[in-house]
């Protein structure tokens, strides 16, 4: 069910996948194109909640996908799995377009997902025994600049400026 849609036309569709998916969440841009986790570590994109066809993302191996997360232009995604954030520049690299990552089977295109967490000394200063993420989102300005996520009781945020640099 589409909620963006005017109520005659908010309709519910479905698919049948040959082969389970596992699917464990999902979110949406503001024009519609979608993203979808797995349990299985696997991230889908599509260019609209009708559309049937999506190629394999990118896959996390051995770690299961908690939460996604978009900019409101759809050009970053956030991923959170139990142990580790990843960042997304769907329109990283050669042929830069939503379209082309979607329905490309080259590899060459997709993007290399930028992988952080905290650091072992935060771990040690603020005691935190287990680092595992509940939820990370994108701030909710005109133009996001921070991811904030939540480990345990701590909030924490990190700019996705330093992240695109490395600076985690």
């Amino acid at each position: 069910m589409d909620l963006r849609m005017d109520n005659s036309k908010n309709i519910v569709n479905t698919k049948d996948y040959k082969t389970d998916t596992d699917f464990s969440c999902l979110c949406t841009t503001a024009d519609g194109r979608l993203a979808v986790g797995s349990n299985k570590g696997v991230v889908r994109m599509y260019s609209g909640v009708d559309k049937s066809s999506s190629n394999n993302f990118f896959t996390l191996q051995h770690n299961n996908i908690t939460m996604l997360d978009s900019t409101k232009d759809g050009r970053f995604l956030l991923v959170t799995t139990p142990i580790a954030l990843f960042l997304l520049d769907t329109l990283a690299g050669e042929k830069n377009t939503y379209e082309n990552r979607i329905t490309s089977r080259s590899k060459e295109i997709r993007p290399m997902p930028i992988q952080f967490s905290l650091k072992v000394e935060d771990l040690h200063k603020y005691q935190i025994k287990e680092e595992c993420f509940n939820k990370a989102r994108f701030d909710e300005g005109q133009k996001e600049k921070h991811v904030i996520a939540s480990v345990g009781s701590f909030i924490v945020t990190w700019s996705i400026r330093n992240i695109l640099r490395g600076h985690t």
